[in-house]
């Protein structure tokens, strides 16, 4: 319990520093230009090659080339040229579900009882590619941690 409370203060005080020090932009302004030459736009279109799990019409699922456990896919949508989810509005709601539901699919196929699915959404936190995608961990206990 310790170590939870730890990771809420920390999240607490990150959030409300930032808060504190900096305007939080409204969604206008946070809206980032979709870069269609980013890593994953390239390996859709098979420029780059990459170890694939899964595909279907929307969404593509590759193996994580820094895997943080036994099991690291990243999914990413085929067609949706959004940066990192802080820019979705209602427009993308099948988009997300899609991403979900793959990820689901994915862990089955992956033999995984139980995984976690990350959602970076920015620098601050640790997004490097800005083409939405979540990351599906597993294959390892990860108890109160965040990753």
């Amino acid at each position: 319990m310790m170590a939870l409370s730890r990771v809420v203060y920390i999240l607490l005080s990150y959030y409300c520093g930032y808060a504190y020090n900096k305007k939080i932009p409204d969604n206008k302004e946070s809206k980032m230009k979709y870069d269609a030459d980013n890593i994953f736009a390239k390996i859709i279109k098979g420029d780059i090659p990459a170890n694939k799990v899964y595909e279907d019409d929307d969404i593509l699922a590759f193996r994580d080339i820094n895997p943080q456990a036994p099991v690291h896919i990243l999914l990413i949508p085929k067609q949706s040229q959004i940066s990192m989810l802080g820019d979705c509005s209602d427009d993308d709601i099948e988009v997300l579900g899609k991403l979900n539901v793959a990820a689901a699919k994915v862990a089955k196929q992956e033999n995984l009882d139980s995984f976690r699915v990350i959602v970076n959404s920015g620098s601050g936190v640790g997004q490097t590619v800005f083409h939405l995608h979540m990351h599906l961990l597993g294959g390892r206990e990860f108890g109160e941690s965040i990753i």
